[in-house]
């Protein structure tokens, strides 16, 4: 578990620093340390649960300001064996299914996207240019820390049906949408 101030209390290490590491810098810092005490450490880090994620989105959204996400959301996938009949997701909402040979239940977990922080911000506004979103992020450590920043185009995305454009919201995470000189009407 880490604490809110950034630390993981392990045996014989006692207290560890280690928040803004990636799973392999955590892994290689635990091996080196562990290394002290053990002649062949071999650590293996798995994320049990995740920690709600903080973003800040401003600009032209009808609702701007702070929001807080879980960090992960568990989605009931249900396949139906028929070729005619789509997959579908349901998120959070488990029905109760009767037991059908022809339905897979497949439980996977998924994270905030920016189209997710976007509707739960009560969507962009009229004016919104949403081929210009900003998205800037805390770096990792080992890529220097500091502040990285990126441009999505989400009309390109909407067009054309291609989702990479919605790209995983991370903690401490800010977005800006910016206001169009023309308002989209269509």
């Amino acid at each position: 578990t880490i604490t809110g101030d950034g630390t993981a209390n392990l045996k014989r290490l006692d207290r560890v620093y280690v928040s803004g590491l990636t799973l392999v810098e955590l892994t290689n810092l635990l091996n080196k340390e562990y290394g002290k005490y053990l002649k062949n450490p071999k650590i293996k880090l798995k994320i049990i649960q995740h920690r709600p994620i903080k973003i800040y989105i401003n600009g032209a959204v009808e609702n701007p300001g702070f929001y807080v996400f879980k960090g992960d959301y568990q989605n009931l996938i249900i396949n139906k064996e028929s070729k005619n009949q789509n997959s579908f997701v349901i998120e959070d909402n488990f029905p109760s299914i009767e037991e059908d040979a022809n339905i897979d239940l497949i439980f996977n977990n998924s994270f905030p996207s920016l189209f997710y922080a976007i509707r739960k911000s009560g969507g962009v506004s009229i004016n919104a240019d949403i081929k210009n979103i900003t998205i800037t992020r805390n770096n990792s450590i080992s890529n220097g820390s500091g502040k990285i920043k990126t441009s999505v185009n989400l009309l390109e995305t909407i067009l054309a049906n291609d989702l990479t454009q919605n790209i995983r919201i991370l903690d401490g995470d800010t977005i800006y949408i910016p206001k169009n000189k023309k308002p989209i009407l269509e």
